[in-house]
């Protein structure tokens, strides 16, 4: 796992920010039937188009859960999402958790099998808090909104932490689902799953900013096996960009939602498609089923 800056000072303040959370603990009980819960997961490989997404669904009134839950738009990635991430930190780490777990990170997926024979109830509380505080340190949330989230909830009680913390028709975005569908769906059999996809060649290059490790591999890897996921709906980046007022229009109908089609296109910004790579074969026949299976 990823370690906290080398900043001895940081270093000494998140094991401080550690020491205290877990001394004033008071974890809820996990007494949610998680078949009373129907999650929207919001995914697909890093760089696809699913923060943009996230952001439509949320103006037509998606709940995103506490908006200090939130990934903000700080440090290095701030340049890559200036209107910040969408992504909920509890979910997010319980991923890097148990990407750490299977000796597998977010550029380096785990094999689904050996996401399917996870045991979630392996996590233990201590670690988890001291896994996101002091080694995976994100800075896009402060240690107050960690310790304050971290007192109650953790990775073992998941499905409390939603029943708290979320309204009706309410979504978690987080590229990592897609590779790590099957652990979800069993802590959340009801979950529905949103991929968003982007052209494989635009997605790698976008992708490199933040790994070098971005090839047509990795795309694979996030979509090939969630492919037929039997709750999973599709939805295409490029088209959006291309026709955003027909796939805004979509989307709303498809999750049967309202909105202002006109104040929601403009968030969508011009992108260029660039096509400057050979696409491997197997990889563009993935890519071509995505766009058959796309509800835009």
């Amino acid at each position: 796992m990823d370690k906290a800056p080398n900043n001895i000072i940081h270093h000494l303040f998140n094991k401080s920010t550690y020491s205290k959370t877990i001394a004033n603990a008071n974890i809820k009980a996990n007494n949610i039937n998680p078949n009373d819960i129907s999650p929207l997961w919001i995914t697909g490989m890093f760089r696809s188009g699913t923060s943009i997404t996230t952001q439509i669904l949320k103006e037509m009134g998606i709940n995103l859960g506490p908006e200090n839950d939130l990934l903000q738009a700080k440090g290095e990635r701030a340049k890559l999402n200036p209107n910040g991430f969408f992504e909920n930190y509890l979910f997010m780490d319980w991923s890097m958790v148990v990407f750490d777990q299977l000796n597998a990170w977010g550029d380096n997926p785990p094999t689904t099998n050996s996401v399917k024979n996870f045991d979630n109830a392996s996590i233990k509380y201590e670690q988890f808090v001291y896994d996101s505080i002091v080694n995976i340190h994100d800075d896009r949330i402060s240690n107050k909104d960690k310790s304050r989230i971290l007192k109650q909830y953790f990775a073992g009680n998941l499905a409390q932490y939603v029943k708290d913390n979320f309204q009706n028709k309410f979504a978690i975005k987080n590229p990592h689902f897609s590779v790590l569908y099957p652990a979800l769906d069993q802590l959340f059999p009801k979950g529905k799953y949103l991929i968003v996809f982007r052209n494989p060649t635009d997605t790698i290059q976008s992708a490199k900013k933040i790994t070098p490790n971005a090839n047509f591999k990795l795309y694979h890897q996030y979509y090939a096996e969630i492919l037929n996921h039997p709750n999973a709906i599709f939805f295409n980046y490029d088209k959006l960009i291309a026709s955003p007022k027909e796939s805004i229009s979509q989307l709303a109908h498809h999750l049967n939602l309202t909105c202002n089609i006109e104040q929601l296109t403009a968030l969508i910004k011009q992108n260029s498609i660039s096509k400057t790579e050979a696409i491997p074969q197997h990889v563009l026949n993935l890519h071509k089923e995505l766009i058959k299976k796309a509800i835009n």
